[in-house]
């Protein structure tokens, strides 16, 4: 099952508030916070019978930043270790404080704004283990565009 997030409209806002945010920081209207968000990732050791492990991405989130997540190819799940932080995604408008663990389907993106400084961890399976697979670990479980993911599910239908 898969989020259906390419409904024109989420996909067309998400596209808008991106390129908006860009032009506002080219501009010297906003600060990028891209240099105070702290990124760190944590991995589990492979399971022999599934062949896979836990990547867990953890993100530090000060507060008042406005941020856009990537698009998951993946159900995934979510947790916030600290902070506020208020998001819109597919189904609309939530508040997450934390402790608090959700989860995510494939497709799923969101736009977050930290109303405190906020802790976001991301966990996924995957074949790929360690800080020197981090290209082959987005590859598999982050798509770079609305495109690709449409793309991949059309050759998933294609392959069943």
């Amino acid at each position: 099952m898969t989020v259906d997030l390419l409904t024109p409209k989420f996909k067309e806002n998400v596209q808008t508030v991106s390129a908006g945010l860009k032009n506002l920081v080219a501009a010297g209207v906003l600060k990028s916070a891209e240099n105070s968000l702290k990124l760190t990732h944590h991995f589990t050791s492979v399971n022999d019978k599934y062949k896979c492990g836990l990547y867990a991405r953890e993100l530090f989130i000060p507060k008042g930043s406005v941020i856009i997540g990537k698009i998951h190819k993946q159900h995934h799940l979510n947790i916030v270790l600290k902070g506020k932080i208020s998001v819109v995604t597919e189904t609309g408008k939530k508040y997450f404080e934390a402790p608090c663990i959700f989860d995510a389907l494939p497709g799923s993106q969101k736009v977050g704004y930290a109303e405190e400084d906020t802790i976001w961890v991301n966990i996924h399976l995957t074949e790929h283990l360690g800080e020197d697979m981090l290209e082959a670990i987005e590859a598999e479980v982050i798509a770079h565009s609305y495109e690709a993911l449409e793309n991949q599910a059309q050759m998933t239908l294609e392959l069943d």
